[in-house]
């Protein structure tokens, strides 16, 4: 027998039954056993020998009864694997089922928001995840990607070392594709790796797949594309092919973004396995951070930009960058809670959402409200991230911020007058978004101002007396050298700091940005 569970009811439904006639006690016994929220029976109906509830991402979506063999003898372990298997691909279908009718609500709109941000969770946690497989990997982001659409078919393609060519190494439409070798030459393929940008075509052109549209995207790696993610032929609700829109191409490029820096973090990983040096992991680790970090300062009429970042470790968790959009520039900066491996890979995740997320908010309370969604989905319960994001308005120089449990930036104007940027909210990461709101604050950067972001590795530094450095001393250093450069006054303070922590260790990654409006 297959039982469905009614979300809407609360209540499982016999959906096909052979020599099974389930009464609604017997169904309520389920119930009450603990089947749906544990999910496990605690009593097996009459005349079942085995249970196999059917769930996908933690959620419920029904159970398979089995009755007895027909030769009256037990399921053998193979026999329940293989079983266990099949209930998983029937979960998979019942869910792909009820995502097509819930995309027919008048809640579309949030509940594709909500199987994005489960998708990219189940992408978090794999990249996470201590035993990392590739292949695993690639596997999971094509479906989500074709579910996520609602298409009938897509692919994962990624180039060969003479970059020459792209291999199909997943495909949503059968093994048959799997090792085929595309030439990169004029064309469609060609096109979404020479731009790098979102591609919609028709078919015909020089695409070998059977589909009539296509959308693609390029897998971005830290250095260049790793790929390219294919989906075709978008159903509409009676069968059609429908034409992808502008949503679609900015939905997929944001997984195809997150996909890949998954793929770029499994592959530094796989290879420090194979090696077993973890001091080859700690480098080509810290390779990766390097250039998620901004390479270098923004050159801006009326602003003088200078930041370093030191972490403790070889990699750590700190993170800080820059974005030019539209007239205005975008400063961030954060700290994940813990250092070392881990700390990088979530400092890699909250780089990729700044870099989707930027460009898709002008306020910046709405960014640090949609990071904080993603960090929650994506994190441990008890990992976090501070963050600190301001947009200046290059024209009149008016910034405005948000500050999300960040060490509060210092604002030191030409007078002498101190005053610290704090309007904002939480960490990210700690709690859901309907439980913590952040709110926007401003600042007008005169002439002479100068700005001071910086993690806690910098005021936490600690000496041979046990003392730290500490806030104020970071207020006087800043206050004596504030007349300087921006490239001064950070050599400054962090010459400061080095000679006050002596011959101790660095216990915490230390970044320091310096913004002074000339």
């Amino acid at each position: 027998a297959v039982l469905i569970y009614e979300d809407e009811r609360g209540r499982l439904r016999v959906e096909s039954s052979v020599g099974f006639n389930l009464s609604d006690e017997e169904i309520q016994r389920l119930i009450s056993g603990g089947l749906i929220t544990t999910p496990r029976p605690i009593d097996l109906p009459s005349g079942a020998s085995l249970m196999l509830p059917l769930t996908i991402s933690g959620r419920f979506l029904g159970a398979v009864i089995l009755g007895d063999k027909f030769d009256g003898g037990k399921l053998e372990g193979w026999e329940i694997e293989m079983l266990s298997l099949m209930a998983a691909y029937l979960a998979v279908w019942i869910y792909n089922f009820k995502l097509v009718e819930q995309l027919r609500t008048a809640n579309f709109e949030l509940n594709h928001k909500v199987l994005q941000l489960e998708m990219l969770h189940e992408i978090g946690m794999g990249i996470s995840s201590i035993s990392i497989d590739l292949d695993e990997l690639q596997d999971q982001v094509l479906t989500q990607a074709v579910a996520l659409l609602n298409c009938r078919g897509g692919c994962i393609m990624l180039m060969d070392e003479s970059r020459r060519r792209l291999r199909v190494t997943k495909s949503f439409e059968g093994e048959d594709l799997i090792g085929m070798e595309i030439e990169l030459k004029d064309g469609a393929l060609a096109g979404v790796i020479d731009e790098n940008e979102v591609l919609s075509v028709k078919g015909g052109d020089t695409l070998p797949f059977d589909g009539t549209k296509f959308l693609m995207a390029p897998i971005r790696g830290q250095h260049q594309t790793l790929g390219v993610l294919v989906v075709w032929d978008k159903e509409s609700r009676d069968g059609g092919i429908l034409n992808f829109t502008e949503e679609d191409g900015a939905l997929l490029s944001t997984f195809a973004l997150q996909a890949g820096v998954a793929i770029e973090n499994v592959r530094l990983y796989r290879e420090a396995l194979e090696k077993r040096e973890i001091d080859a992991d700690i480098k080509a680790a810290a390779d990766i951070q390097k250039h998620l970090l901004a390479e270098s300062d923004p050159e801006i009429d009326g602003l003088e930009i200078s930041g370093l970042s030191v972490p403790c470790r070889g990699i750590g968790g700190d993170y800080y960058g820059y974005i030019r959009k539209d007239g205005r520039l975008s400063i961030s900066i954060g700290d994940v809670a813990g250092k070392g491996i881990q700390a990088a890979l979530m400092m890699a995740s909250l780089w990729a959402g700044v870099q989707a997320e930027a460009h898709d908010h002008d306020d910046p309370s709405e960014v640090a409200a949609s990071l904080n969604a993603l960090m929650f989905k994506t994190t441990p319960p008890e990992k976090f991230a501070t963050f600190f994001y301001g947009e200046i308005d290059l024209e009149d120089f008016v910034t405005l911020y948000v500050n999300a449990g960040h060490n509060p930036p210092m604002i030191i104007s030409n007078d002498g007058r101190i005053s610290y940027l704090t309007e904002g909210g939480l960490p990210l990461g700690m709690f859901q978004n309907d439980i913590v709101s952040y709110s926007t604050g401003k600042l007008h950067f005169r002439t002479g101002d100068v700005l001071i972001l910086y993690t806690d590795g910098v005021t936490e530094t600690t000496n041979s007396e046990g003392e730290v450095f500490g806030d104020e001393r970071l207020k006087r250093v800043a206050l004596e050298t504030r007349h300087l450069s921006a490239v001064r006054i950070k050599e400054e303070i962090y010459r400061n700091v080095i000679r006050f922590q002596g011959d101790e260790p660095q216990f915490d990654d230390l970044t320091l940005i310096v913004v002074k409006r000339v």
